[in-house]
């Protein structure tokens, strides 16, 4: 567990959530399906205090976050980001963006949509493709400033 950052944080969903999410491709009835996951995640959080930040696949788990900002072509648009898988299924997963530290250093993350691997990343025959991935990239970056306003 070296490599797992403990961060005090409070966790929010973002009022645009299920509508950003449908413009992800998730239905209603997706989104319902995926609600007790993604809300039994915001009461781990707020009963912890923190979150925990993972950089090496050997520390993945349910519920930890990591960053989306250090892959190919991330910056600028994925600053700020965090990803977060909610069930031992490789997807969907939850965008997390980081908003703001206050003054006693905790942060607040918001729960912005669902999204897959493939709509946030580039499927196996996009990744190396960078005029794909970079307008992937700011398809994503798009719609976190939609919830930014």
């Amino acid at each position: 567990m070296a490599n797992v950052i403990k961060i005090p944080a409070k966790v929010s969903l973002h009022k645009l959530f299920r509508e950003i999410s449908r413009e992800l491709g998730f239905s209603d009835e997706d989104i319902d399906n995926y609600a007790m996951d993604v809300f039994e995640l915001l009461d781990k959080w707020e009963q912890q205090g923190f979150v925990e930040v993972y950089e090496n696949y050997s520390d993945r788990k349910v519920g930890r976050l990591k960053r989306s900002d250090l892959g190919k072509y991330a910056i600028p648009w994925y600053l700020e980001l965090y990803r977060a898988r909610i069930s031992e299924k490789n997807d969907p997963l939850i965008v997390l963006r980081k908003d703001n530290e206050d003054q006693r250093g905790e942060y607040s993350f918001s729960v912005r949509f669902l999204i897959t691997h493939d709509k946030m990343f580039g499927s196996l025959n996009e990744k190396n493709n960078e005029a794909i991935l970079k307008k992937i990239k700011m398809t994503v970056d798009t719609l976190i400033k939609k919830g930014n306003y």
